[in-house]
């Protein structure tokens, strides 16, 4: 008799606790999946944050963007102006008026060489030894105004028709899975950049090529191992110092109508392609690729007229 009621009643527990089995189960389960959707809306607020940062920091590239193209329509429009009445007036009108620019950057140019030359003098005649005092007086500034020279009387002229082939930037978004249940979901979180490649023709002297190696000898500076300092040579400059470049590619229609522009900012070169030298190439130019990287670029889709002289 207590043997057939103990072993009624241990069935019976035995079952219950099998029938709870899969209620405990689903406890935890649920549980462990509340907590896994905290932690995936913590990561997705992180995200939101970070992809408004991005977002504000685009934002901005473009208003820039739009305040020079302004600024430079309104220049370019002013500099034609005053181009044609020149052209109407004739003679020494035209002239003068053609030697205007040249003569207000040579003036500007030895104005400030002039300063410089002195900051230096007086620097090194206080007993700064002259290495530091050249490394002090030639500043981001400095670069930058240099910079700005050269791209508008060298290179705005050398590349413009120079670069003969290359392509449209393209762009990615980078996901991570998440499959806690059901089918797998992608979120988002940052864009990804392609890097580009220029086709240039190179000039008789080079200048082209040169530009490109210097730049590249400003990213990573060897030089010092010509001059023997193997410490501090294959130090790489700032970031804020190299990253300067800004690259714009138009596609442009038949009839010289601007179908889109990309402005490419924070670009600089990572690779220059070799270049054949045989005496059985002939009536050929000599060509070179270049490989521009960059942060990010913007897209204008506003169509107008490009000036391709």
């Amino acid at each position: 008799m207590f043997e057939i009621l103990g072993g009624g009643i241990f069935g019976s527990l035995l079952g219950g606790i099998f029938r709870l089995a899969p209620e405990v189960l689903k406890y935890f389960d649920k549980k462990n999946e509340r907590q896994h959707e905290l932690a995936m809306f913590d990561k997705q607020c992180d995200l939101e944050k970070v992809r408004g940062q991005i977002r504000l920091e685009e934002i901005g590239a473009q208003r820039d963007m739009a305040v020079d193209v302004g600024v430079m329509d309104a220049f370019k429009a002013a500099i034609d102006q005053q181009t044609e009445m020149a052209k109407a007036a004739g003679g020494w009108v035209a002239s003068l008026s053609a030697s205007v620019r040249p003569v207000m950057t040579y003036y500007l140019l030895l104005l400030y060489g002039a300063a410089k030359t002195a900051s230096i003098a007086l620097a090194y005649a206080s007993g700064q030894p002259m290495l530091e005092v050249l490394k002090e007086a030639w500043s981001v500034d400095d670069m930058a105004l240099l910079s700005g020279v050269v791209n508008f009387w060298i290179l705005d002229r050398t590349f413009r028709f120079r670069c003969e082939a290359t392509e449209l930037p393209g762009r990615t978004i980078s996901t991570s899975d998440d499959q806690a249940y059901g089918p797998t979901t992608k979120y988002a979180y940052e864009t990804g950049y392609q890097d580009i490649n220029l086709q240039i023709i190179a000039s008789e002297d080079f200048r082209e090529r040169a530009f490109f190696e210097v730049w590249m000898e400003n990213v990573i500076n060897q030089s010092n191992l010509r001059n023997g300092n193997k410490s501090n040579a294959g130090l790489s400059k700032y970031y804020s110092q190299y990253a300067t470049g800004q690259v714009r590619i138009f596609q442009v229609s038949s009839d010289r109508k601007q179908l889109a522009r990309y402005t490419l900012y924070n670009a600089y070169p990572i690779q220059i392609s070799p270049m054949n030298l045989s005496w059985e190439e002939q009536n050929t130019y000599q060509r070179f690729s270049v490989t521009m990287t960059y942060r990010f670029h913007v897209v204008d889709f506003t169509q107008g007229f490009v000036n391709l002289r």
